[in-house]
């Protein structure tokens, strides 16, 4: 996206909180370079840099801003982000230290004793407020600022750092093209950034084929954790995804009413049939299982839980066909396309 707008960009008076608009501005301006270089940490699984960008979205919006600082409330933060133990989000917390953020516990929940540094910590929920600052006050600024405004509209113009719904020419229901939500990469342009390098080129391939597949019946790709939905839709349901990890790939789709369709697994071959008939799956949730799966495949009865279900380990191209026809299943197309 061209940025030269912001030249002559004018913020609206309601979302500035009271700062100058060249300092707002002036931050803006740094958010792209900022962004790209979140996309450039190291870190396990390699899909994880949009979990890393979504998580500064929600510190910039549960936030006050102090001295130059965000002041973040971690309880609602912990509630928002459904944290559960051990707690992802303070792994990306700490992923954010290496473009510059810094963090300071201020208050800590029960009986938690403070060691030092966050890098110490564990679970987001062990701390009460976070303090958060940047060498660059900009930037800090110019996150609260849009991340305010997103958090009125959609947490997606925030990935897409398109700046515009700020502008006082932006109409009340402004929504930016659909187009410039989701940046217009074919997945062989994606998976040549060099943070996908330590995909072999066999799962390339794989992933570049599944993605043309489902393309082919109405679903994409929609952010960087490789998660498929039914293309045009504003509800993003989950459909199908592809972990990435630096040894193997695996690809999973989210299905319920499994026991409709027992008689199309009970036939199908030996590798789809696996990922249901399968030892092990018990329930890890806290409290009853609210994805519990049950079905019955030759005649044996099963008692999953989705958080277990479906998986396919290191997919080949050679299956993808067995992938899809399995999809289809599931998911019928309707009518021609």
């Amino acid at each position: 996206m061209d940025y030269k707008y912001l030249d002559s960009f004018v913020i609206k008076d309601e979302y500035t909180l009271g700062y100058d608009q060249s300092k707002i501005i002036a931050g803006l301006k740094k958010l792209p370079e900022l962004f790209s270089m979140i996309k450039e940490i190291k870190i396990k699984p390699t899909n994880d840099h949009d979990r890393i960008i979504g998580i500064l979205f929600y510190i910039s919006l549960f936030s006050e801003v102090k001295d130059c600082k965000l002041y973040v409330d971690c309880e609602t933060l912990a509630k928002r982000y459904r944290m559960k133990s051990p707690s992802p989000a303070m792994k990306h917390l700490k992923a954010l230290t290496n473009v510059g953020f810094k963090f300071n516990p201020l208050r800590f929940a029960g009986s938690i004793k403070y060691v030092g540094s966050i890098k110490d910590m564990q679970k987001i929920h062990e701390i009460l407020e976070l303090i958060v600052s940047h060498d660059d006050t900009d930037i800090l600024i110019a996150l609260k600022v849009f991340a305010d405004a997103c958090g009125i509209y959609n947490r997606d113009y925030f990935a897409a750092l398109d700046f515009r719904l700020l502008s006082t020419d932006a109409p009340k229901s402004y929504k930016p093209p659909k187009e410039e939500l989701v940046p217009a990469l074919k997945m062989k342009d994606i998976l040549n950034k060099k943070s996908y390098d330590c995909i072999s080129d066999n799962d390339k391939a794989f992933i570049i084929a599944f993605d043309e597949a489902m393309n082919g019946l109405g679903y994409d790709c929609w952010n960087t954790g490789f998660i498929y939905s039914k293309t045009g839709l504003k509800s993003k349901n989950k459909i199908a995804q592809i972990f990435i990890s630096e040894n193997e790939i695996k690809l999973r789709f989210y299905f319920k009413k499994i026991n409709d369709h027992c008689t199309y697994i009970e036939k199908a071959p030996t590798h789809i049939k696996d990922a249901f008939a399968f030892e092990g799956g018990d329930c890890y949730c806290d409290g009853p299982c609210k994805g519990l799966r049950k079905y019955t495949i030759d005649g044996q009865l099963y008692d999953k839980c989705s958080h277990k279900m479906v998986y396919f380990n290191k997919p080949t191209i050679e299956r993808l066909s067995d992938y899809i026809a399995l999809f289809t299943e599931f998911y019928p197309v309707k009518g021609p396309r």
